[in-house]
């Protein structure tokens, strides 16, 4: 739906100022002040579906990435492709909610710092609702609080006697904590999004280390070769894939596993997820310039120097169709928002549909 443009008067653009989502159909600006200009601070809240102004006025919310003296800051938890929701890191203390007023509402403590939501990396998956804090210094069992950013409820369990906790993962449908016991290699304990115990994994021969990934949950085998274990959210193993190094990137995208290939930026092998089977090697730059998917069509920014968008068949590596700048305008982007697609060029934004 459009709707006219909306007057925030006071508003400074990024970094004194920016524009988030919080919640379904909730935009929540804010604006740093400054002091020696007699600027406040400012908050406005939009109904993004009428484009009314719900709320304006003088707030203490900091930018994302700004505590100020006040060691606190909003962050934002999701895809700001597609839904976040916003809360208040208070660094020592813990985070509190954002309401509709732009009013702090439920609060969790803890340590107050939320590790790394990746709301701006591009993903094909539902928001997340859990996210995690580092616990507050003093704090007994696990190092890292897991809560709702919907209503702030404390999903963080309490750990089997005789383990010990050492780090956590955030994915779709839950969150997994790594363990050790005494005498016995490190394992995986997963949880879904209630905070409810639903499976335990741990190899008898060899130590595994975690892997963030916010798709699946992940973890390495320290085994000889090496492996990448993929689990669904239920704790299940769905696929075992050799991991021949450790840092070489991945992507999960439908049911198909993309590993970068050693050396290079722009071609990736392919699994099956369902079946194990490896498909093609193909040259698609899934790290930076990845677009979006269908779950069988993979979206790229293909040619930096000529501005080409690529939608290519992973299973063949065929270029299914490509915009480039000559057919659409200088400065061609492409954005994958929701399920739709977003081109953007210098002068306008068009909504991309199916050919007939």
């Amino acid at each position: 739906m459009l709707f006219p443009p909306i007057e925030m008067a006071g508003f400074r653009d990024y970094p004194h100022g920016e524009c988030y989502g919080n919640g379904p159909g909730v935009a929540l600006c804010v604006t740093s002040g400054d002091v020696d200009r007699g600027l406040p601070k400012l908050a406005w809240v939009i109904d993004l579906g009428s484009g009314q102004v719900t709320h304006t006025g003088a707030t203490d919310l900091n930018v994302q990435g700004h505590r100020g003296p006040e060691r606190q800051s909003l962050q934002a938890i999701g895809n700001d492709r597609a839904e976040t929701r916003l809360v208040v890191a208070h660094e020592g203390e813990g985070i509190h909610g954002v309401g509709r007023d732009a009013e702090r509402t439920w609060f969790v403590p803890g340590g107050g710092s939320i590790f790394d939501p990746g709301y701006r990396q591009r993903s094909d998956i539902p928001a997340t609702t859990i996210a995690m804090q580092n616990a507050a210094l003093d704090a007994p069992g696990s190092p890292y609080r897991m809560f709702s950013v919907i209503d702030g409820t404390d999903l963080t369990p309490t750990p089997p006697d005789g383990t010990n906790i050492r780090k956590s993962l955030v994915y779709n449908g839950g969150f997994a904590y790594s363990f050790q016991e005494p005498g016995k290699h490190d394992g995986l304990l997963f949880y879904n999004t209630a905070g409810e115990f639903v499976a335990r994994y741990q190899d008898e021969n060899h130590d595994l280390t975690p892997i963030e990934n916010a798709v699946m949950p992940m973890a390495r085998l320290r085994a000889n070769p090496a492996q990448w274990l993929v689990f669904s959210a239920a704790g299940e193993l769905v696929q075992s894939i050799p991991a021949p190094a450790a840092g070489v990137g991945f992507r999960i995208i439908g049911t198909k596993f993309f590993l970068n290939q050693p050396g290079t930026d722009d071609r990736w092998q392919q699994w099956d997820l369902k079946t194990g089977a490896s498909g093609p090697i193909c040259q698609l730059a899934l790290s930076f310039d990845y677009v979006g998917s269908d779950g069988s069509i993979v979206i790229v920014d293909g040619d930096l120097q000529s501005s080409t968008i690529r939608a290519v068949d992973p299973s063949t590596c065929e270029t299914v169709w490509e915009i480039t700048e000559q057919e659409s305008g200088p400065q061609l982007r492409l954005w994958q928002v929701g399920t739709g697609l977003i081109q953007g060029t210098r002068n306008q934004l068009t909504q991309l549909k199916p050919a007939p």
